[in-house]
């Protein structure tokens, strides 16, 4: 009996070393599938599980409410306008410099999260300062790799590693300017396609899924990280698959109010909420009334870049703006029509992203202005 008890605890000592070192690591899965054998009675029991599994379970439940160790809540939308967005990345490696609504590295570096299990999609921009070195980027068990001198790219999944990489085709990446990298998952199929500045490289049929994220730059490469943002399954949300009949898809905690005919962002300062519109042909802008309080940013994209109005919204006030973006000018006006600000349009516009951080009520129907 004393030797089967001593057995017992070098594997309850096992599991436990693989739990902390899961929980070190990020490792959702893993860190649940250790804690789901710790709780068996003939672990339980020993002392140092007992003592050591409160703080594992907490653990286990901040990760699965995308909450780092550092109680840090994860937000889908990272647009790195202070260094403390570097946190919604826990394991981030290298040298990251974040100032002026970008992330730099200054040698071989990498942003990494572990919550991608939920997500549907993930969109990157960056601008790489010379094409040289490589660019990666790991989602759901997919490894993408660009070749920025050899304006190449291969893609290859997790549970292929070790095996001869798949042969390398072209792409194009420009220095020195913004690159939108679009990954979208579909279950129906398992497979993941690839958009870089609006065009498909690639259709990858997926292996084996993880919760797996990383950007990383290697190999001499300098780049800029303009955006990181996540679209998630939100089938128990049906506020959220409203928005998307009426076109719009919503970041953070934006739901249809369909009531009050009305989209609701519940953003905050941490944790903004937005919704977003890929515009239709001969549109050149929306007019839009808002009620809420706090900011609210307008923003206007178009191959790989943004421009931006930021706003304050007064408490108990309704305020009506229209966006324009025409005749090269890009234009935000108030209620009279005059401008709140007017700023040469840099590029076509090809999507409209409204974005609260604060409790605000956007009125249904957004007025689209056709040409």
């Amino acid at each position: 009996d004393g030797l089967l008890a001593l057995g017992r605890r070098a594997e309850a000592q096992i599991w436990l070393s693989r739990a902390l070192e899961a929980q070190k690591a990020g490792s959702v899965k893993v860190l649940a599938e250790c804690l789901a054998e710790l709780r068996k009675p003939e672990r339980a029991s020993v002392p140092v599980v007992a003592a050591a599994m409160p703080r594992l379970e907490a653990a286990l439940r901040e990760a699965q409410e995308g909450k780092t160790s550092l109680g840090v809540k994860l937000v889908d939308r990272v647009a790195f306008d202070s260094p403390e967005d570097l946190q919604q990345f826990p394991e981030a490696a290298g040298t990251w410099q974040v100032a002026a609504g970008q992330a730099v590295n200054n040698d071989a570096a990498r942003l990494v999260r572990r919550d991608a299990a939920s997500a549907r999609s993930v969109q990157v921009i960056f601008t790489p300062t010379a094409l040289r070195g490589q660019i990666g980027i790991d989602f759901k068990g997919m490894r993408l790799v660009l070749d920025l001198a050899a304006g190449q790219f291969t893609a290859q999944l997790a549970n292929q590693a070790g095996t001869a990489p798949p042969a390398a085709k072209p792409c194009s990446v420009v220095e020195r300017v913004p690159n939108t990298l679009f990954l979208a998952y579909a279950d129906t199929g398992n497979h993941t396609t690839v958009e870089l500045n609006g065009q498909v490289i690639a259709d990858v049929v997926m292996g084996d899924l993880n919760e797996y994220f990383a950007f990383s730059a290697a190999a001499g490469t300098i780049v800029q990280v303009d955006e990181v943002s996540f679209t998630r399954n939100d089938s128990a949300q049906p506020g959220k698959q409203g928005l998307r009949r009426l076109g719009w898809e919503p970041t953070g905690a934006a739901s249809l109010d369909e009531k009050a005919s009305s989209i609701l962002l519940a953003g905050t300062p941490q944790a903004p909420a937005s919704i977003l519109n890929q515009v239709p042909a001969n549109t050149v802008g929306y007019t839009i009334e808002v009620k809420g309080q706090g900011a609210f940013r307008i923003q206007v994209g178009g191959q790989g870049g943004w421009q931006r109005v930021d706003l304050t919204l007064t408490a108990g006030e309704t305020s009506r703006f229209t966006v324009r973006w025409a005749n090269g000018t890009f234009a935000v006006l108030d209620a009279q029509g005059v401008p709140v600000q007017s700023v040469p349009l840099e590029r076509p516009v090809t999507t409209v992203v409204f974005q609260a951080a604060g409790q605000t009520a956007i009125a249904l129907p957004i007025r689209p202005n056709r040409q």
